[in-house]
Parts: structure tokens; sequence; C-alpha cells
């Protein structure tokens, strides 16, 4: 009798501890999925920030980009002029615009801007100097291409297009370009027009 007290005794015994081992492996998965969620939300709310962060960074660059379109247009449309003259100007513009801006925007901007800087190569920028209203300048642009035309006086040479470095820290449209480090050739718009003829212009 004795003995079949003390088997129920023990087989209680084993059950109660069977129960709160169930429930204390079942209270460990609860709380590592507590964990788990608690860091799926943090994961979700920084991701949901990001998107955030880059849909305001993307409003700011269309308004900076719409704005300085708007600028142009306005200018162009006071001036009434559209040429070539010009795109070294308004390129020059559209940096010193663009200063203002955050360097995490400029990060984005500045390689864009350098992969379309066309407008900055030296035959187009010696265009726009030369109808500079500063006459210093316009000296210059003569100079450098009276220089240009030295090298290569019959004009055979082959100029090679090459999308020029920017100096972003320009004051001034004219040093957008490092003239000391490129190689210049002459404008070929103004093959059939002399040095003296250029000179007399300025």
């Amino acid at each position: 009798m004795q003995y079949l007290e003390s088997e129920r005794s023990k087989e209680k015994t084993e059950t109660k501890q069977l129960k709160r081992k169930a429930l204390e492996e079942e209270i460990d998965f609860l709380k590592q999925k507590k964990v788990f969620l608690q860091t799926d939300m943090h994961q979700t709310n920084e991701k949901a920030n990001d998107l955030a962060n880059e849909a305001e960074k993307s409003k700011d660059i269309n308004l900076f980009i719409q704005s300085h379109e708007l600028r142009k247009t306005i200018s162009e449309k006071e001036i009434k002029i559209n040429t070539l003259d010009d795109g070294a100007r308004h390129l020059w513009h559209f940096f010193s615009s663009s200063r203002y801006l955050p360097k995490e925007y400029l990060d984005i901007i500045e390689p864009v801007i350098s992969c379309n800087t066309y407008l900055a190569a030296q035959e187009n920028m010696l265009l726009a100097i030369l109808t500079d209203e500063r006459c210093h300048v316009r000296i210059f642009a003569t100079r450098r291409i009276i220089k240009a035309r030295k090298i290569d006086p019959n004009g055979n040479c082959v100029s090679r297009f090459v999308i020029p470095a920017v100096n972003f820290g320009a004051t001034d449209y004219v040093d957008l370009v490092d003239w000391q480090a490129c190689y210049v050739t002459p404008p070929p718009v103004l093959r059939q027009i002399s040095s003296h003829e250029l000179l007399k212009m300025i």
C-alpha cells in the first residue's frame, strides 16, 4: 500500500515538473518572440524614417530644380536670348544657387551636374567670355584663342570633346575650369574670323 502511494506521489511530482518545464519553455518562447517583435518594430520604424527622409530630400531637390528652372525661364524672357554664348553663365548661376543646399543634398546633385557640364567645355566657355561686358575678361578670351591658333595655325587639329572637371567653388563663371591645366582649342565657329579682327572687336 505504501509502495503504491509513493509511486503515485512520484508520478504527481514528475507531472508537476513536466508541466512546470513546459510552462518555463513557453515563457522563454514568448520572451524571445517579444524581443523579436520589438526588434522588427524598431527596424520597421527605422525604414519608415529613412523612407520619409529620402522623400523629403527628393522633395527639396525637386523644389530646388524647379525654382532654378523658373529663374532660368524668367531670365531668358527678360533678356530674350537663349544662345550658346550664355550657356556657361547659366551653368555658373546653377552652381552658385546650389551652394546654399545642405551637404547631404550637394552630395547627390554635384555628381549629376559633373556629368552634364558640356557648357563649361573650353570652346563654349571662350564664346561666352568673348561676349562678356567686362573688357579685361574679353581680352583674356581673345588671348587664349590666339594662343591656341598659334599651336595649330592651319586649324587642322582634331579636337576631342571631353566634359571638363569644373570648379564648384568658382566665384565667377570664367573660373569654372582650370585654364592652366586644360588643353585649349579655338572655337570652330570663329574659324573665319582672323586674330586681327578678333582684337578689333574687343
